[in-house]
């Protein structure tokens, strides 16, 4: 038998188990692990960096105007702005639309809190986000401290707890 060996296929596998390697080896978001830093802008051209929030926590939102879920989420992240206004950032990165387009929505909707434009997804591949809507609360020390699709039931406890 004569085995015939086949540069192309044998670099492809290589390249393969190597990208395979690089994805598994992503850095893990969990809860109590320091969140990732990032620099996205804003729906005013602003660049906003998640450090520019030290001392203060922060409720990451990952959503998009087409999402049904999310625009449910909308108000409850209105009224929890509202509620701790001083003590809380909430940070609304969407993925890949139009300024327009969020603008139209957040006026619509009367949004009160930051919106930051995510055009490549590469904030959402850093958080492993998979899906919109997802939530992940973090403290003034940016630990993060929950992880969800959606705020959790107690969420106003927890941002006195963290705010405190």
């Amino acid at each position: 038998m004569i085995i015939k060996i086949r540069p192309k296929k044998i670099l492809f596998s290589i390249v393969l188990v190597m990208l395979s390697i690089a994805v598994v080896y992503s850095e893990e978001i969990e809860v109590n692990a320091k969140a990732p830093e990032f620099n996205l802008m804003d729906l005013e051209g602003n660049n906003v960096s998640l450090k520019d929030y030290s001392g203060k926590a922060i409720a990451l939102f990952f959503w998009a105007t087409w999402c049904p879920y999310c625009q449910k989420e909308t108000p409850r992240l209105i009224k929890l702005k509202q509620e701790f206004p001083d003590k809380l950032e909430i940070l609304a990165i969407n993925y890949k639309e139009s300024i327009g387009r969020v603008k139209n929505f957040s006026l619509e909707y009367g949004i009160n809190y930051k919106i930051l434009l995510d055009k490549n997804g590469e904030v959402f591949r850093l958080y492993n986000i998979v899906g919109v809507p997802g939530v992940i609360i973090l403290d003034s020390e940016r630990s993060i401290q929950f992880i969800g699709s959606e705020l959790p039931k107690n969420y106003g406890e927890i941002f006195k707890k963290l705010s405190m």
